[in-house]
């Protein structure tokens, strides 16, 4: 742990840089009126500033030329999340069937399961046909 006299020498020692860079470009601060103008100026001015990437062509090389990799990978990690998708739907369902099972007959079961994707379908077609109106109405349609 640093001693509170190291500490206070790198903070005066910030402070310094501080004061000095505000002095050099002309920060504007409250407690000195005057320099708000030539501030404003300095932040417009920029032939001091420089690309934080030098070349952004060899920065990013890798990936331009790589594209294949990329599209491969996303690929495989799409295939991986459908795949664990459809592991927790099964899951799901067998948790929903084991405890309907207990409370319910093979046809019981499979009436709630058509009532459910028959709820599904309902609720998609109204937003399908909210969609469709839209597209007509910005199409000049209606």
């Amino acid at each position: 742990m640093q001693s509170s006299d190291t500490l206070r020498t790198d903070f005066d020692t910030w402070k310094t840089q501080l004061d000095e860079i505000k002095q050099k470009y002309e920060v504007a601060e409250i407690s000195t009126p005057g320099t708000t103008k030539a501030s404003r100026e300095a932040l417009h001015d920029t032939s001091n500033a420089t690309d934080s990437v030098k070349d952004w062509r060899s920065f990013w090389r890798d990936v331009l030329e790589d594209s294949d990799q990329w599209t491969d990978e996303l690929t495989e990690a799409t295939k991986k999340q459908k795949t664990m998708a459809k592991q927790k739907i099964v899951d799901d369902f067998l948790d929903t069937l084991c405890g309907a099972f207990e409370e319910l007959s093979g046809k019981e079961i499979f009436d709630c399961f058509f009532e459910a994707v028959q709820s599904q379908f309902d609720y998609t077609k109204k937003e399908h046909d909210k969609t469709s109106e839209l597209l007509d109405l910005l199409a000049g349609l209606k």
